[in-house]
């Protein structure tokens, strides 16, 4: 599940009851756009999605980094 907001990746840790790994990639967009084989930013860059997590939608980082 994709969770670009603080308050939404808490929904779904509750829902889950702790099975509910976070992974944060900090990736350049040419590297996204390269790596890309459902060509999705083509798509967000034509128009045809509108809200696009990393792209048009931000994406709120954890305050703290760790490993569980």
């Amino acid at each position: 599940m994709i969770s670009p907001t603080r308050a939404g990746r808490e929904l779904v840790r509750e829902v889950i009851d702790d099975g509910f790994p976070e992974i944060f990639i900090d990736a350049p967009i040419f590297v996204c756009k390269f790596r890309n084989p459902k060509r999705l930013y083509e798509r967000v860059q034509a128009g045809a999605i509108k809200q696009f997590t990393g792209f048009r939608a931000s994406m709120s980082r954890r305050p703290t980094r760790r490993c569980d």
